[in-house]
C-alpha cells in the first residue's frame, strides 16, 4: 500500500490546475503566487510524490486518491 504524503492546500489546488492541463501563468493564478513558485512547487512535489514528470505526478495523485 502507497503512504500518503502530507500535502498542503495550496499544494493540492496546484495539483488539481495540473490536471486540468493549465499552464504557467494558470498555475501560479490557482495558487495566488508568482509563475517562479508555482514552478518551485511542482518540484517538490515531484519529491513528495516520487513523480518524474507533471505527467507523473497527476497520475501519482490520482492513484494516491489525493485527486479524483
Amino acid at each position: 500500500m502507497l503512504e500518503l504524503p502530507a500535502l498542503s492546500e495550496r499544494e493540492v489546488r496546484l495539483l488539481y490546475a495540473l490536471a486540468e492541463g493549465a499552464n504557467g501563468k494558470e498555475l501560479a493564478t490557482a495558487i495566488e503566487r508568482s509563475r517562479g513558485t508555482a514552478e518551485a512547487e511542482i518540484r517538490v512535489l515531484f519529491q513528495k510524490l516520487g513523480a518524474r514528470s507533471r505527467h507523473h505526478l497527476v497520475a501519482r495523485a490520482f492513484r494516491l486518491g489525493i485527486l479524483n
